[in-house]
């Protein structure tokens, strides 16, 4: 796979999987930040979607119930897969 489909493939999955977060409720995925009172801020879904899909995982915003959990699951397989192609 080339670099410039290995990027493209990589925005599509972080656009795809973004707006899924941000469909979950509020309480599918728990913000430990102070600041956000509440989850279903789009930022807030763009910022996990990166963190999740970039491997880093700070650990301040996690899945909370089993949906969201098997959600990021898929999502770092596919990431996975994208980096390994």
């Amino acid at each position: 796979m080339l670099f410039k489909e290995k990027v493209t493939y990589f925005f599509i999955l972080l656009c795809i999987f973004t707006n899924l977060y941000y469909l979950l409720d509020e309480t599918e995925i728990k913000n430990i930040d102070e600041l956000s009172d509440t989850n279903s801020n789009y930022l807030y879904c763009l910022h996990f979607a990166i963190i999740t899909q970039t491997t880093v995982g700070y650990g301040h915003m996690y899945p909370n119930s089993e949906r969201g959990r098997m959600l990021v699951n898929i999502h770092c397989l596919l990431t996975a897969y994208i980096f390994l192609a």
